[in-house]
């Protein structure tokens, strides 16, 4: 009987990997990446920061309980991912694949105290084969119940990355701890129109220049500096997100080719007042 867990994004039927039960499992080629098209941000870890600057905005966002971690930011409408082809559902060529999207179908999920964590797999995911019936794609687990190559592979990445998502709410929430994280809006002006997308930090570099100087030397020591400097050189791509939104909208409306959607995007400090559109996604 398979073990289900709470859902989660992407994630409709989450279930416990078993040995036993799951070992003829196997695992296909994903056809396309749709499964990542209506998500317009996702966690991300800090050491992600150096190539996913390249692309992405890369963001702070928090929890209520005052924990804070990092996000790359992929539209800016809610359930639109810029990232991802309408047409074909391929990932932009040339860009990082967030390793957020690139674990799926498999999650690492918390286990009894003083147990290991364990696996869990979407059952609903279509080249997921818990009963073993596609005989052509490569096994997970040995007829023993062993690991084969592939899932040890598996096995290291997840682990890596929850490594990596555990550094990455210190590393946020120690720089919240400091103040340097401040509240920001970005504020899309399409025409007459003016909406916003909140639920995020940026580090304010006022109060980064302005730190004692053996804070800055302890984040440096601890190698945050380099994760700030990815991030606040990353903020010039909410322009490069704009640009990829007029051109989707270019595209799939006709006789609007070469007229600019979004007149004006800009970061800009917390107003209530404006009507908000997309959330950032919250630390589970």
């Amino acid at each position: 009987m398979d073990t289900a867990i709470k859902p989660m994004i992407f994630y409709e039927r989450p279930v416990i990997i078993n040995r036993e039960h799951h070992r003829d499992m196997r695992l296909g080629p994903p056809p396309d990446m749709r499964y990542a098209a209506g998500s317009n941000s996702f966690l991300m870890a800090a050491t992600e920061s150096v190539h996913a600057m390249r692309d992405y905005p890369v963001l702070f966002v928090g929890s209520p309980d005052g924990k804070f971690t990092m996000a790359v930011l992929t539209g800016l409408k809610t359930d639109e991912n810029l990232f991802v082809s309408p047409e074909d559902g391929t990932w932009r060529a040339g860009t990082y694949v967030p390793a957020f999207v690139r674990r799926y179908p498999f999650v690492l999920v918390d286990a009894p105290e003083g147990q290991d964590m364990q696996i869990a797999g979407d059952a609903s995911c279509a080249w997921l084969d818990l009963r073993g019936e596609h005989k052509d794609w490569p096994r997970l687990l040995q007829d023993n119940g062993e690991n084969t190559r592939e899932m040890d592979e598996l096995a290291v990445f997840l682990v890596r990355f929850h490594e990596g998502m555990k550094e990455s709410r210190e590393f946020a929430t120690h720089l919240h701890s400091l103040g340097l994280l401040v509240p920001r809006w970005i504020k899309v002006q399409n025409g007459k129109v003016t909406s916003s997308m909140e639920n995020f930090f940026v580090v304010d570099e006022a109060r980064l220049k302005a730190l004692d100087p053996d804070v800055t030397k302890d984040l440096t020591v601890r190698g945050y500096m380099g994760w700030i400097h990815f991030h606040l050189a990353s903020l010039e791509n909410v322009q490069k997100l704009a640009r990829m939104a007029d051109e989707r909208a270019a595209g799939s409306s006709a006789g609007t080719a070469g007229q600019p959607v979004t007149k004006n995007v800009k970061l800009a400090p917390a107003e209530p007042e404006l009507p908000p559109i997309p959330q950032a996604p919250r630390p589970s």
